[in-house]
Order: structure tokens, then sequence, then C-alpha cells
């Protein structure tokens, strides 16, 4: 894959870079390269020149990979913000879903959003506390967008995800106010 290629020289030189997945619902992100592996692309997220947590996507998903910073004032800001010095990986090993998913369950207790592949008509946007993880599903106590815990855990077949996002603000509220 040639994007991969790109992606983990990305990677080593610490560029911003954009992910298109054009055949999804969610079909780009942005951030910096922090994990090129064979099932998932890591990025640290930058939005409004701030980092703020990552997000992991399915390598074969993308379509294209596009290098945001090779704009001047894009590298300007970014370095004068220290966004490049800030870079770093989530800690953990993300070679698979269910390495990512242990390593969430370990680092941030379990918080993650989590899209998935599916029907358009439901909802394919979970949020909550991932519980438990095996080599073929994730189950998953949800929160909807009030904070209210819903009863009923989720279970997920890990080939219908398409990304899974942690480490943010947004996440941090959540599991801050949710108890």
């Amino acid at each position: 894959m040639q994007e991969k290629d790109l992606l983990q020289k990305a990677m080593q030189q610490k560029n911003m870079m954009v992910l298109y997945r054009d055949n999804l619902v969610a079909p780009e992100y942005a951030g910096v390269p922090v994990a090129v592996e064979n099932e998932l692309v890591v990025l640290q997220r930058q939005t409004n020149f701030v980092l703020d947590g990552y997000c992991a996507v399915r390598t074969g998903d993308i379509t294209e990979a596009e290098q945001m910073d090779d704009v001047p004032f894009l590298k300007k800001v970014m370095t004068a913000e220290k966004l490049y010095d800030a870079v770093k990986a989530p800690g953990f090993v993300c070679r698979s879903w269910k390495e990512l998913l242990e390593g969430i369950m370990a680092r941030y207790a379990g918080w993650a959003a989590v899209e998935c592949e599916g029907n358009p008509e439901e909802s394919l946007y979970f949020l909550g506390r991932v519980q438990k993880v095996d080599s073929r599903y994730l189950t998953m106590k949800r929160v909807d967008a009030l904070g209210n815990w819903l009863s009923d855990p989720l279970v997920l077949p890990l080939d219908d995800v398409t990304l899974i996002s942690f480490g943010d603000r947004y996440l941090e509220i959540f599991q801050k106010y949710c108890k």
C-alpha cells in the first residue's frame, strides 16, 4: 500500500496528515501518525491547532493520505505552537483492535468512541466504556449524548469497527461527569 509507506515516513517526520476513507460515513480525519501497522493507523488528532486525543482507523479503509503541513502557514503555526514537540504515541500496542482496546481499558479506563459500518438508518457511533474485548467482539457500556447510561451493554463484532477515538477532551468530560 503506497499510503502505508507515506504514513510511516510521516510518522518518522511528525508530519500532519489527512486520511481519506471515501467509502465510509465519516470520510476523513487529520492528525500526526503515531502508529502505522498492517491493520491499523493511529493518529494523534489535531483540531484548531490543538492536539486532542487519538483516533485509530483500519488501514484497509484508507483511500488516500495527504500531507497537510506542507503549506508554509500551517507549518509555521504548528512549529510556533510547539505541536510537533507534543506529538507522542499512546503508550501501548496498537497492532489490532483487540490490542488497542486492551490498551484503552488499561490507560483510559476503557473510555472510547467507536464507529462501525452498517445500516446508515441505525446509529453507527457509540460512546462509553469498553468492558471486555476478545479476538472477535468488544463489549461496551454505553452512554447517550445527555450523559445517561444505557442499561444493556453493546456487543460489537470487531470486524464491523471502522474507527476508535480515545484520550480526547470530549471523552474526558463524559468520564468525569457520567458516574
